[in-house]
């Protein structure tokens, strides 16, 4: 699009009105003028064009000001070095001695810009902004001025920190100046976030030297540091740079990890005797533990020698509650009666300022890095942390027992290996046929997750652990009970045949959950039923829950969230096969399962509801079929959804989904009768659809028709 000098002008005259308004819109269209536009403009418009929106930085309007700044970012991008080289100087200088009302204003413009600007422009910002924001931080004495001139420099060294005019500064300088801001008591605690923050982005350019005695230099200055809260600004320093520089900062770790074993120890041991201050010592301990859970991500084969000690400190840790005194009785009887509070039995300090959650906050999640990091160390962790870990479902802070249910569950992940595809894909084409199984389909049962040999710690466990999620899921705070089921979920994905026998044991909340007003809550509790019927190993323990169940699903199949209604199919077509595992074994609940085909007729037939309902409801058929199609109770129901079925293989939309469906209806062990009258209409079709360009649909409507001729 071409674009007129004269409109352009125009636009630069409207960027000056009286009219707020007015300059708002013609920044925004000259913006749009600019962008859109394949001419480049004259170097003495581009001139005019930047004056007038840096002009426009400090408007009395603050949307004029704002609108400013991001157009400012886009448009200069499209002009000259000469230009961008101009604007960065201009703003970077405006940083510095500009006025102090729009400061912030122009260190806004200036990182939006910054992000901007191509990776061809990092010299030209190099030259520009480098210079003038390392002389705000070392030699202009206001706070204000160091504050944005940090705060610019930290995303100068995210975007261009790479460049060679980088490396070869005098980085020794760079961060000897970022050091010295971090040392005096009276700077506010948002610059010493920005400087800490700009360390650690300036560490991960560093060279191995400057590193080296960056290091050194936090290293001194946590063991000269005379207060707590100076203590803390270098530890959190320390772990910020570990989280930059990752694996460089390994070798430092054998003077680290020591030094930060003793300032744990001796906080968390001052803090039970009733000395010092509480706060602080809980926030230098989390610091050290934020660190820790850092060097097991990033350097893990350093942390090694050091991997006991550490063990027993989060051990000690995700216990560590000063305030509450447990007389040890009354746990178990407190969570079935339904209270959440403590009383006499066990004592909490009535402290708001109470923050030692923040310490075992942070040595659950050292733990869930151990478990991520550490895979050749499992064993062990699971031996030491298993029984601990289901004793703090009891922790009496929500978000911290939160923290708790997710580490057992990332500890669940860890002990399988998960190759196997789910047991629905038992009916793909690439499944094996086997008709000695006793198994009601033609193909073998998918098996459950592989268990590693190091989960057998954690797999004795899990009655104890699912003992304590059904008290918690009893719990009066919706919270808890969503955080307990979410575990159950999870337990169930990974290792559904040591959750199956258990599954008596919390049914009554199971049932709850499922008429919970929580969709969340109802969409758990389906996906756990769901994952264990997929697996399951004793057909009987599903078939006494049958009758209470399924006026459940039912329940759920006319909720008005989709995605509850297609989970409760999907259930539905897993929770079938424990009905009818093999062809004479027909369960007498299987009755029970007869209204379904009403919920599927009105589903097949809707054209207005959302494709996955219309995809559960297709795979919910073929199973259904599959293990119904003989029994002569279901056979008017199933001839009434047949013909929304075929229908439902013409359509281009759902064709795929409908002829997995049928496949599996012709390769079930039993003898359909129903399919002998759709199979002239379905024969037609699939044939027509061998024609199709796709080569795996045409591969799999061969197959379907090789199995229905079968059949």
């Amino acid at each position: 699009m071409a674009m007129n000098p004269a409109s352009v002008s125009q636009l630069l005259e409207d960027m000056e009105n009286w009219d707020k308004d007015k300059r708002f819109m013609a920044a925004s269209d000259l913006t749009q003028e600019v962008t859109m536009s394949n001419q480049v403009l004259d170097v003495h418009l581009q001139k005019r064009v930047c004056q007038a929106f840096v002009k426009q930085l400090e408007d009395q309007s603050i949307d004029v000001q704002g609108n400013a700044v991001k157009c400012l970012a886009k448009i200069v991008c499209k002009f000259q070095e000469q230009q961008i080289g101009e604007v960065l100087a201009k703003l970077s200088q405006q940083v510095l001695d500009g006025k102090a009302e729009v400061r912030d204003i122009y260190a806004t413009c200036l990182k939006g810009l910054l992000s901007e600007l191509p990776a061809s422009c990092s010299a030209l910002a190099c030259q520009n902004v480098l210079p003038k924001m390392l002389h705000g931080i070392t030699s202009i004495p206001s706070l204000e001025v160091k504050e944005e001139c940090t705060d610019v420099f930290h995303d100068f060294l995210k975007r261009f920190g790479d460049n060679r005019i980088m490396q070869w500064s005098d980085q020794d300088n760079m961060a000897t100046s970022l050091l010295n801001l971090l040392k005096p008591k009276q700077h506010k605690t948002s610059l010493r976030k920005k400087v800490i923050a700009c360390i650690g982005a300036l560490s991960a350019v560093l060279a191995d030297r400057q590193l080296d005695t960056l290091m050194r230099t936090l290293l001194a200055d946590v063991r000269q540091a005379g207060s707590k809260s100076e203590k803390q600004k270098y530890i959190q320093c320390i772990s910020t740079v570990s989280r930059n520089v990752g694996f460089r900062i390994g070798q430092h770790l054998k003077e680290i990890a020591p030094l930060f074993f003793q300032i744990v120890n001796q906080a968390t041991q001052e803090d039970v005797s009733m000395e010092g201050d509480n706060e602080k010592d809980h926030e230098v301990v989390e610091n050290c533990l934020n660190a820790f859970e850092c060097f097991v991500l990033r350097s893990s084969k350093e942390i090694m020698p050091h991997l006991d000690e550490l063990c027993g400190i989060v051990l000690n840790l995700v216990a560590y509650d000063p305030n509450f005194y447990d007389s040890g009785d009354g746990q178990d009887a407190m969570m079935d009666d339904g209270f959440e509070e403590f009383d006499e039995d066990g004592l909490v300090d009535s402290d708001d300022d109470d923050n030692s959650w923040k310490v075992r906050r942070a040595a659950l999640k050292v733990l869930e890095a151990m478990v991520k990091g550490l895979p050749d160390r499992l064993d062990e962790i699971y031996s030491k942390f298993s029984q601990p870990l289901i004793a703090r479902f009891n922790e009496r802070e929500e978000s911290v027992k939160l923290d708790v249910f997710t580490t057992f569950g990332e500890m669940a992940h860890a002990a399988v290996t998960k190759t196997q595809p789910s047991f629905l894909a038992a009916t793909s084409m690439d499944s094996t046929p086997s008709v000695s199984s006793s198994f009601i389909l033609e193909v073998e049962r998918v098996q459950p997750p592989k268990e590693r040999p190091t989960s057998q710690h954690l797999i004795a466990v899990i009655p104890a652990c699912i003992s304590q999620l059904n008290k918690q899921m009893r719990s009066k705070a919706a919270k808890t009970r969503q955080g307990a089921l979410t575990l159950l979920r999870t337990l169930s994905e990974c290792i559904p045949q040591h959750v199956e026998p258990n599954l008596p044991q919390v049914k009554d909340e199971l049932l709850r959950a499922m008429k919970e007003s929580n969709s969340s809550m109802r969409l758990d509790s389906l996906v756990f039923i769901r994952h264990l019927a997929e697996y399951f190993l004793t057909a009987a323990t599903f078939q006494q829950l049958a009758p209470e169940l399924c006026p459940l699903f039912l329940t759920c199949c006319s909720d008005t969230y989709y995605k509850s209604i297609a989970q409760a199919l999907r259930a539905i077509g897993a929770f079938v096969y424990t009905l009818r595992p093999s062809p004479d074994a027909a369960s007498s609940e299987l009755k029970v399962m007869l209204p379904v085909y009403e919920v599927l007729k009105s589903k097949l037939l809707a054209t207005d509801i959302d494709q996955e309902v219309k995809e559960s409801a297709l795979e919910c058929l073929g199973h259904l079929v599959a293990c119904t199609g003989d029994l002569p109770d279901f056979q008017p129901a199933i001839q009434d959804c047949l013909p929304s079925f075929v229908e439902r293989i013409k359509n281009e939309v759902t064709r795929t989904t409908a002829i997995k469906a049928l496949r599996t209806m012709c390769i079930s062990k039993v003898q359909i009768a129903a399919v002998g009258s759709i199979l002239a209409a379905v024969g037609g079709t699939l044939s027509q659809y061998l024609s199709q360009n796709s080569r795996s649909f045409r591969q799999q409507c061969l197959d379907a028709l090789v199995h229905l001729i079968k059949k």
